[in-house]
């Protein structure tokens, strides 16, 4: 009985470690094809808004440029964050 007992505390502590553990794993081809229909996001695209933020103030386009400037890069901000 103490076997049994043991053995399945030792079952559940597998279970739970397993399900706390963070392991990368392979997206399907289902989540992939969703991701890619919802556009791009990512370092590649915050860099480039950021970029643009950066010309926008360069340039002195005034405040209505700076503020479509800082629209882009906290919308490209929060697209990458969500798919995080």
């Amino acid at each position: 009985a103490r076997r049994l007992a043991s053995r399945l505390v030792v079952a559940e502590l597998r279970e739970t470690v397993a399900a706390v553990r963070v392991a990368a794993r392979t997206l399907t081809s289902a989540e992939l094809a969703e991701l890619r229909a919802e556009g791009p996001s990512g370092p590649a695209v915050l860099a480039a808004s950021l970029k643009a933020l950066t010309r926008a103030r360069a340039d002195g386009g005034g405040p209505t440029a700076l503020t479509a400037a800082l629209l882009d890069l906290a919308a490209a901000a929060i697209t990458w964050r969500e798919r995080i």
